[in-house]
């Protein structure tokens, strides 16, 4: 019988390079029409101190990530993007992902 990895939800802040590359890799692998070769590029803007940026991780393995950026002030936040690794969707990661980006943006 298998024993299912735990997940958390970790908010990030000054995350090493490798980190940097593994969410980037996801972002171009959910959406490659759109970030493939610029996957890296766009993982540091959604990593940008003024925006607000989580992961979910199974042991040390970046699985899922959110980022959100705040509009009109702080009244509303823009999520861009969410992603998950393919072999983890339809799982309920993302739905995990936007419940912990609520409880931040609205603890702000």
């Amino acid at each position: 019988m298998s024993r299912k990895k735990a997940l958390t939800i970790r908010l990030l802040k000054n995350i090493d390079e490798r980190s940097v590359k593994a969410i980037g890799d996801l972002i171009e692998d959910c959406f490659p029409e759109a970030y493939g070769g610029q996957g890296q590029s766009e993982a540091k803007k959604c990593l940008e101190s003024h925006r607000l940026a989580m992961a979910a991780y199974e042991e040390e393995q970046i699985v899922g990530f959110i980022s959100a950026e705040a509009q009109y002030g702080v009244t509303g936040w823009e999520i861009h993007p969410l992603a998950v690794a393919r072999h983890r969707r339809y799982q309920g990661i993302g739905r995990e992902l936007v419940r912990a980006l609520e409880r931040e943006c609205a603890s702000r």
